[in-house]
């Protein structure tokens, strides 16, 4: 019954469909040359070969699938990818970074004929939907053109699990018609085999498998001779009302070490301007990278306010907070970081990484702060304490080597689909 509202409601959405996009817009949230991708149509070719379609909404999800792309692609010579995103910096971190036989395309929005142009143009052999993308129109059409449905990374959090409860024929419904899940951790396991799933696996988490964050080698050197020896450290991915904390944090930091750099890398980079605006209006000298704003001596804070640079900030500073986790947004993924070689700092919100968080907490690879005091004290005794930051980085590295066969396992498990 809910399903079928869901449904309905969606062919009544239609006709407002274009107000919303045009809202996304102004936001900077979508793509105006491509927007015709989210009614589901397609100017690209479809290539004349087996097609894998992996829908991973952001960046995150996108850089978790990026070593599973490469192995499917080495096992199999004539086997394509197509690789949908809902975000301009997944959109933009693709197109930087081309793959050959790797298509990208923006997902389309979850409206029956949207969904039905999709999957005429792109027609797919088997379809993999990355941590939480439950789209109850998609899944139907794909589940009646009995194409294998696989849920990568699988992620239920309590707060979805208690809406689902409410509707448990709908969960078991949508859930059942995956051919196989892969949760990434045993709580999410039982959440989704509680809420009605079948030939539920849990094999690691894929984040924790993931490739590294790119980087330029020449942005790379131009940044590090621009930052020189200064103390820096990356407040990456934060949100809004979360900056004015950090700037405090910052100002406390420079009572002790007056040269020290902040790198501050919203979420959302059409934030810039207006964090630029509030930072110096506080009397802060800041740099804007989207507007090519040199870092200088000078500079206190560098609002590093672009897209799919990540890899480079996370490479230039040892010292790395991570965005999301002062206020209640629950927090960004701190793999990432740790993966290339950063000691780790997050606040109390963090249930979108509840697990990840607790792993690396009790490695010793993440350290918690409740507030900006906290968070100045505990970057002053990292800069101050190189052996201890070390220590924090080690111990991130040596947590990591323990989960690197995941996408192999995943992909073994994989073969009967791909074989089919």
């Amino acid at each position: 019954m809910i399903l079928s509202i869901y449904r309905f409601a969606t062919y009544l959405a239609i006709p407002f469909l274009p107000y919303y996009l045009r809202s996304r817009l102004k936001q900077g949230k979508e793509d105006r040359q491509r927007i015709d991708e989210r009614y589901g149509r397609n100017t690209t070719m479809r290539p004349n070969a087996p097609l894998i379609w992996i829908h991973a909404a952001s960046i995150g999800e996108t850089n978790s699938v990026q070593r599973l792309i490469r192995h499917l692609l080495a096992t199999d010579l004539s086997v394509h990818i197509l690789l949908t995103s809902t975000t301009l910096s997944a959109a933009t971190m693709i197109a930087q970074h081309p793959i050959d036989r790797v298509h990208h395309a923006y997902a389309p929005l979850d409206t029956p004929p949207s969904v039905a142009r999709f999957l005429k143009h792109w027609q797919p052999h088997l379809v993999c939907f990355v941590d939480s993308e439950l789209w109850p129109n998609m899944i139907r059409a794909i589940s009646r053109r009995a194409i294998p449905l696989i849920l990568l990374n699988g992620r239920m959090s309590p707060r979805s699990a208690a809406r689902w409860r409410k509707a448990p024929r709908a969960s078991a419904t949508i859930l059942s018609r995956f051919d196989v899940i892969f949760a990434k951790s045993e709580e999410d396991a039982q959440l989704f085999c509680d809420l009605g799933g079948t030939n539920i696996h849990y094999v690691g988490n894929m984040k924790y498998d993931a490739a590294p964050l790119s980087v330029d080698e020449i942005r790379y050197d131009a940044m590090r001779l621009a930052l020189g020896s200064r103390p820096c450290w990356v407040a990456a991915s934060t949100h809004k009302g979360e900056d004015e904390l950090l700037a405090l944090a910052h100002q406390q930091l420079r009572t002790t070490h007056p040269d020290a750099l902040l790198i501050l890398v919203p979420r959302h980079a059409h934030r810039g301007s207006d964090i630029a605006t509030m930072l110096r209006s506080e009397g802060w000298n800041v740099a804007q990278r989207s507007t090519q704003e040199a870092l200088t001596p000078q500079t206190s804070i560098y609002l590093a306010d672009t897209m799919g640079e990540l890899g480079l900030w996370y490479r230039l500073a040892n010292i790395v907070f991570i965005g999301g986790s002062l206020v209640p947004h629950g927090g960004q993924n701190p793999i990432e970081a740790v993966r290339l070689g950063c000691a780790v700092l997050y606040g109390p919100h963090r249930f979108n990484f509840t697990d990840v968080c607790h792993e690396l907490h009790k490695s010793k690879a993440l350290l918690d702060v409740n507030n900006s005091d906290e968070l100045a004290q505990q970057i002053a005794y990292l800069i101050e304490h190189p052996n201890q930051c070390e220590a924090r980085i080690e111990a991130g590295k040596q947590f990591l080597s323990t989960h690197d066969d995941v996408v192999i396992r995943i992909h073994a498990m994989l073969v009967p689909y791909l074989e089919r």
